[in-house]
């Protein structure tokens, strides 16, 4: 329910736009469909309809996809401002959504 929560999604979209990588040009897109089209998004949203799902993909910029050679400091570069993403969103959801004594 994009109308709901667009407040909410675009919080989502604003912390992902923060994520800077060095020496790797990308781009937020909403509603980009990848090769698995959307199947886990659909299966979740129609199982827990209340749910608000956020099915994020990135390019595989953090390895060698034909060795699985893993580029250590991008994946860690990622893993941080990942993890930052996540943690941030999940309180300024809580405070969208009036939930006290979140994190």
């Amino acid at each position: 329910n994009t109308e709901k929560f667009r407040v909410i999604i675009d919080l989502w979209l604003n912390e992902l736009k923060k994520i800077t990588i060095t020496d790797v040009v990308g781009k937020i897109t909403e509603n980009d469909i990848f090769g698995g089209r959307g199947g886990m998004a659909y299966h979740i949203s129609h199982t827990f309809p209340e749910a608000l799902v956020f099915p994020t993909e990135f390019r595989k910029f953090y390895m060698n996809e034909r060795t699985l050679e893993l580029y250590n400091d991008r994946f860690l570069e990622l893993q941080k401002q990942l993890n930052e993403a996540i943690y941030n969103h999940s309180k300024l959801f809580a405070r969208e959504m009036n939930i006290n004594n979140w994190l």
